[in-house]
């Protein structure tokens, strides 16, 4: 193998390598912004009082479109877990 075939092949593997990690973050970027469109179209219902412990201990279970909601967020939040993982692992 010569010279300058040896060089194509590295320049072209650090090519795809960029281009990954592009496509990855791009890809994270979007999933980022899926998760806080999901979270903020999710029930209000506890309220402010919640987070400071006035909550009223009402629970209530997850039907139709909010259930579909709260297992795409989790699809969502994993997804974007296993991104930066794998986008971690391409760095190396």
């Amino acid at each position: 193998m010569t010279d300058s075939a040896l060089y194509c092949i590295i320049r072209t593997t650090i090519y795809i390598h960029i281009l990954m990690l592009k496509i990855i973050s791009i890809i994270q970027i979007v999933i980022a912004l899926l998760v806080v469109v999901a979270i903020l179209m999710q029930n209000k219902g506890s309220g402010a009082g919640a987070v400071f412990g006035g909550g009223g201990g009402v629970t209530h279970t997850r039907r139709g479109a909010e259930k579909w909601l709260h297992y795409s967020t989790v699809a969502l939040v994993v997804s974007f877990v296993i991104l930066g993982v794998i986008s971690l692992i391409i760095q190396g």
